[in-house]
């Protein structure tokens, strides 16, 4: 199985920076934090972004980084991180989730059956849509809806095969709002720096 991470590449308009590029804890970005954290548990790793040049330096044997040319936001960027991958599941996160937890993907990697298209996390009124495990299966359905101009990943949810991880699953890796925080804001960026002082996680 293959990760596939989403990176938009551009300033955020809320944070007035790229999120990717936040420096969160010793010198370390929220793209070095979400690759530090699935490496080694993936065969390969593809960075899909709209400015694939600015990230040109993580290139190696074991990052590729794709260019998302579609510009319709994550839905997008699951369908070319799906399309240039090599493998039928691939997990899908966002770069703005410091506090991924590789025993959690490990268990959602667990549940990729081959009669589900996706496997993914819900707690409380949220469904992580970019923290979860989508298969080949979606392509041409993400392609319909991009032609359609349907961009909302959690509409292709009701299109798909579903596998739902439970709240009750989720906890026993940690506290859903902690393991699914992502960042938006300059406040939420200064929540994570305390939380990742806290838990010791940086």
């Amino acid at each position: 199985m293959n990760a596939i991470i989403l990176v938009r590449g551009k300033e955020s308009e809320r944070l007035r920076k790229d999120k990717s590029m936040l420096v969160i804890s010793r010198d370390k970005t929220l793209l070095d934090i979400v690759i530090d954290r699935i490496s080694g548990l993936f065969a390969k790793i593809l960075i899909v972004t709209t400015n694939p040049q600015k990230f040109h330096l993580y290139s190696d044997e074991k990052i590729e980084i794709i260019r998302d040319d579609l510009v319709c936001g994550p839905l997008g960027g699951i369908l070319k991180g799906l399309q240039f991958s090599s493998t039928f599941y691939n997990f899908i996160v966002a770069t703005d989730m410091p506090f991924i937890s590789k025993d959690l993907i490990l268990f959602l990697v667990k549940k990729a059956f081959s009669d589900y298209d996706a496997v993914v996390p819900k707690h409380k009124n949220s469904t992580e849509v970019l923290h979860a495990i989508y298969s080949k299966q979606a392509i041409p359905i993400i392609e319909k809806m991009i032609e359609e101009k349907q961009y909302r990943v959690k509409m292709l949810l009701q299109k798909i095969k579903v596998k739902y991880v439970t709240e009750c699953e989720l906890r026993k890796f940690g506290d859903p709002e902690v393991l699914f925080f992502n960042i938006n804001t300059p406040m939420d960026f200064e929540t994570a720096k305390v939380i990742g002082r806290e838990l010791s996680y940086f």
